[in-house]
């Protein structure tokens, strides 16, 4: 008889048992399921200027998936990224309480140079402070002020200038030669918009957030000139 009841009480441990593991797998499967709902691991991802990157995995319905700036990556039906534009944006992807944010850092195919600081609005100490480049000089001409960084240790030394209005910067130059002709249309191109072309200049614009005409924060004018090329960015405190 004790055997017997020790059998019943075994039996009875097991299937309490095996329904607990039953019920603790399917509270897992469905807080991971809940969890990540088909979005890739990935929640900081690298892509060059024209590649695309798939960012939900499966088909889950989420019910919001957008970009915190279009022009550089934007968002796009069926779950995944293209990189627009030079720069930085962040994916949301939301269903239900769960949100999940993805970086996306868009890198180009083609450099010429660093791009320079275009902070417009900023002082001179501030680009004294971040600017990597080398100060070469500065000068004054009718109430402007310039200052003219160079990295001397390129093999192709290329000049920038900032340019300041009672101390605050209004537009930036950088002088290039001939040379970078064939590349000189891609490498703007991957970085702006390209706007219009007026008095044999072709004018880019960079926008900040989306990709209308209200989000235009500063252009990029380019001017053939003898020997090379002047590319002028100018913010709106420069007109």
């Amino acid at each position: 008889y004790i055997n017997f009841q020790k059998t019943i009480f075994m039996k009875k441990l097991l299937s309490i048992m095996f329904v607990a593991i039953v019920a603790m797998v399917a509270f897992c499967s469905c807080s991971k399921e809940e969890d990540d709902f088909g979005v890739g691991n990935e929640i900081d991802i690298t892509i060059r200027v024209g590649e695309r990157h798939q960012i939900i995995t499966t088909d889950t319905n989420v019910e919001k998936f957008f970009s915190s700036d279009n022009f550089v990556a934007p968002a796009y039906e069926g779950g995944y990224t293209q990189g627009f534009h030079v720069g930085q944006a962040v994916i949301t992807i939301k269903k239900g309480k769960w949100t999940t944010l993805c970086k996306v850092n868009v890198i180009p195919n083609y450099k010429i140079y660093d791009s320079p600081i275009l902070k417009f609005g900023v002082s001179k100490e501030y680009i004294k402070e971040h600017e990597k480049r080398a100060l070469k000089g500065v000068s004054t001409d009718n109430g402007v002020e310039y200052m003219v960084y160079t990295n001397p240790t390129l093999e192709q030394d290329i000049p920038i200038m900032y340019a300041f209005k009672k101390d605050e910067l209004v537009y930036v130059g950088v002088q290039l030669g001939k040379h970078y002709d064939r590349y000189l249309d891609k490498f703007l191109s991957e970085r702006y918009g390209e706007y219009e072309c007026v008095d044999n200049q072709r004018i880019y614009c960079h926008m900040s957030g989306g990709i209308e005409k209200d989000n235009v924060d500063y252009t990029v004018h380019v001017k053939s000139v003898y020997g090379g090329h002047e590319i002028l960015y100018l913010g709106r405190n420069a007109y």
